[in-house]
């Protein structure tokens, strides 16, 4: 499996972004864009590494991020490395994050989220990734200078995850090396590097996925589906 990274931990999740063309013959080498798109000071979130969507999730009526997961299509398809929003055979949304200054950090952070629809939620984004953890959010720290992704330290991703069955629901996180890992992990790297990564913040947010690739995006199997982010907080 081609990857950029991996992130091995207990459930084997790969955590490493995922977005590919099933094409024959091989896709096209879309450039990358690995920064995070530029924002409106109403909505300072990002849709990365998702194919077909859109830079920004949509804001409700309250002003809250909502993502709505995207239909069935060719999925599963081999992986490549084709990290951009741009069309692809296999629609999944992967990575939301935000800027890290609007969100200081204390001792944890917590995200609350609704999860609505009729959505079978599908982890199969990729050949090969058929069996493990089910569809599931999971947070995620990144350090400044991620651009080229090939720094395993410099992305961290809860150990803890949070369910993504119809309601609502809370994941709080802990800012301690023991709920984290990075790329690599287990081991989980270090406590200088994570604390590094506290110290020079680029982004935060979350990943989804499921089985052994839990950053590789979802889909809707059939039905349709939303996440609505309530609260992102570090209390």
């Amino acid at each position: 499996m081609i990857r950029i990274a991996a992130l091995l931990i207990p459930a084997a999740l790969a955590l490493a972004a995922c977005n590919s063309d099933n094409s024959t013959p091989a896709p096209p080498a879309y450039p990358t864009n690995t920064t995070i798109p530029t924002v409106t000071p109403s909505n300072d979130w990002s849709i990365r590494y998702s194919p077909s969507q859109p830079n920004q999730p949509e804001l409700t009526a309250a002003g809250l991020p909502i993502i709505a997961f995207p239909t069935a299509s060719s999925c599963p398809q081999p992986p490549s490395s084709n990290l951009t929003n741009l069309p692809g055979l296999c629609n999944h949304v992967d990575y939301v994050t935000r800027p890290a200054l609007p969100t200081p950090l204390t001792t944890s952070l917590t995200i609350s989220y609704v999860v609505a629809g009729s959505c079978v939620l599908d982890y199969e984004t990729e050949l090969g990734n058929t069996a493990g953890d089910p569809p599931q959010l999971t947070l995620l720290l990144e350090h400044t200078g991620d651009e080229a992704l090939n720094i395993f330290s410099y992305r961290w991703y809860s150990t803890p995850r949070g369910a993504l069955t119809p309601g609502a629901h809370t994941l709080t996180v802990p800012l301690a090396i023991a709920h984290w890992s990075d790329v690599q992990g287990p081991p989980p790297g270090t406590a200088a590097q994570f604390e590094d990564t506290i110290a020079n913040l680029y982004a935060v947010g979350f990943v989804l996925g499921g089985g052994n690739a839990a950053g590789h995006g979802l889909f809707c199997k059939s039905g349709s589906g939303t996440l609505t982010v309530t609260s992102f907080t570090s209390p």
